[in-house]
């Protein structure tokens, strides 16, 4: 994922497709990258049963295989719905900010899905 300007990031479902839209700092190019909905699960699933330890995108990465982008995208939508938070050197861990990760995250993407943006 390159740099991006936070300000720009939107989400999208897109043929059960968790989509991210923002554009790239420096440049202005328009990005755009999807994470499928399985995907989605597992890095929700992976992060609730951390725990308070919480784990790195690398854990994630190492842990189900799931291709770093999609990481990326999941992360970046849970981090930007309050489900998880940075914390750590250079804010790499991520950690719940909910007692109940999967779930949050499921209803947020559901609610996304069926057009609810104050979700």
């Amino acid at each position: 994922m390159p740099p991006i300007d936070l300000a720009t990031v939107t989400f999208s479902i897109d043929d059960g497709r968790l989509v991210v839209r923002a554009t790239a700092r420096g440049t202005g190019r328009p990005y755009r990258h999807t994470c499928p909905l399985e995907s989605f699960e597992t890095v929700a699933h992976e992060l609730d049963a951390a725990g308070s330890q919480g784990l790195t995108r690398v854990d994630l990465h190492e842990r189900t295989g799931i291709p770093w982008t999609r990481i990326n995208v999941a992360v970046l939508f849970l981090y930007e719905r309050s489900i998880i938070d940075r914390t750590g050197r250079r804010g790499r861990l991520y950690v719940p900010a909910s007692a109940t990760v999967f779930e949050d995250a499921m209803t947020e993407y559901y609610a996304l899905r069926e057009g609810d943006q104050d979700a």
